[in-house]
């Protein structure tokens, strides 16, 4: 009985083997690519992290105690000011020369009519603050960025906030870095030939104000780097810039500032003569803010030591200078 009991045993066995055998001729190739694709289709991937880069923003201006900041991706950042603590020794300053910031890898893209909407909000609102209800459209044209279309009740209106329009560097009107078209209505009952010397005159002073504020924020930024560099070298840093390159800005600073102050004086006085001789005596500093940043060019440290910057500074205190003595003269 036992040795039936074997040979049953051993024959169960060869034929469960040989079923397997046929079964494994029947199954598909295994390999990691049919693992991988089956436990993909199994179950939901795992979520993954969304890219992100970084965003570097400068400081661009101070207005209403607000720090406000230009960045690459084109947003326009506020923060509050701080009060400055020279006692630190650290860089003073009340508003930060850069900050740095992560965002989403689109962002450089995709911004354009999203911040143009958030704009017009701000505008409005701030339009609003003057006691004046204009009509602010967003207009978005295939393949070109949106702009603002700013629709004023009064000519009256727009005189008293044009200013608005030129805070960013640059001619055309533009707010929180949005171009703006303003639109305004002709006065009814106006004389054209009699008001030809008078609109000549404001027009030559909106722009000689126009510039002049353009250079009080350039100065603004100006000051904002002298105070770091000033910084570093209170704390004797090993990254502190060459002393005659990190004293002359300093110096040049405090000098184009109190150009500027005289010249905002001029301007208030109407004294087209005033404001011209202030010309005259910033240019050579505009010049030697170049000079400075060309002392240093090559170095590994230009662009921590602002050199860029001060170039730029230059180049643009150049051009609102330019436009000041020629339209200071018909004031």
């Amino acid at each position: 009985m036992k040795i039936k009991l074997i040979a049953l045993s051993t024959l169960m066995s060869l034929a469960s083997a040989a079923g397997a055998q046929d079964l494994a001729a029947r199954l598909p190739t295994i390999d990691a690519g049919t693992i991988l694709n089956q436990i993909n289709n199994s179950q939901p991937p795992f979520p993954q992290p969304a890219l992100a880069t970084l965003d570097t923003c400068v400081f661009t201006d101070f207005k209403n105690n607000k720090c406000y900041f230009k960045c690459q991706s084109g947003a326009i950042l506020t923060e509050p000011a701080v009060r400055p603590d020279f006692s630190s020794g650290e860089p003073a300053g009340a508003c930060a020369t850069h900050i740095i910031r992560p965002v989403a890898a689109g962002a450089f893209r995709t911004r354009d009519l999203d911040w143009a909407k958030q704009v017009a909000k701000e505008l409005r609102k701030e339009l609003k603050g003057y006691g004046i209800f204009a009509s602010v459209i967003v207009v978005a044209k295939p393949g070109k960025k949106a702009f603002l279309a700013v629709e004023f009740k009064s000519w009256a209106d727009y005189e008293q906030v044009k200013d608005l329009f030129y805070q960013d560097p640059g001619k055309n009107p533009s707010y929180m870095d949005i171009r703006v078209s303003p639109r305004v209505p002709k006065e009814a009952g106006s004389a054209p030939d009699q008001d030809i010397a008078a609109a000549k005159s404001a027009g030559d002073y909106s722009l000689v104000q126009r510039d002049l504020l353009l250079t009080r924020m350039t100065s603004n930024t100006l000051k904002t780097i002298a105070l770091t560099l000033r910084g570093l070298d209170q704390l004797n840093s090993p990254d502190a810039a060459p002393a005659a390159y990190s004293e002359g800005v300093q110096e040049t600073s405090a000098d184009i500032e109190e150009a500027v102050t005289e010249m905002e004086l001029g301007l208030r006085a109407r004294d087209g003569l005033m404001l011209r001789q202030e010309v005259s005596r910033m240019e050579p500093m505009v010049a030697r803010l170049a000079g400075l940043a060309a002392s240093i060019e090559g170095d590994a440290n230009y662009g921590y030591w602002a050199g860029k910057d001060i170039k730029e500074i230059s180049d643009k205190l150049t051009v609102y200078l330019f436009t000041i003595r020629v339209n200071s003269v018909f004031l």
